[in-house]
């Protein structure tokens, strides 16, 4: 049985707690500044992947925060099941 799904796309340029909620969940560094997720630093360029496999979905409340030396700004990708 297939399942259905969409894709939920934000663009973030502040500290903030994101909640995935979702299967796959994607951060992509589109700034110039280095953005850090649960701690895990993610250089400008650079992104973040959480996979989720079959019929997971990620709960996880992750931790956005940038250092300011740049351009703050990630792009955000949810993968929704429905």
């Amino acid at each position: 049985m297939s399942r259905n799904f969409i894709e939920i796309i934000a663009f973030v340029n502040d500290n903030q707690p994101i909640k995935s909620d979702c299967g796959d969940f994607t951060v992509i560094n589109t700034g110039t500044s280095n953005a850090t997720i649960n701690g895990l630093t993610i250089a400008a360029g650079a992104q973040y992947v959480s996979y989720a496999n079959e019929n997971e979905t990620n709960k996880t409340i992750y931790v956005l925060a940038f250092d300011n030396t740049g351009t703050n700004q990630v792009t955000v990708i949810r993968k929704v099941f429905n």
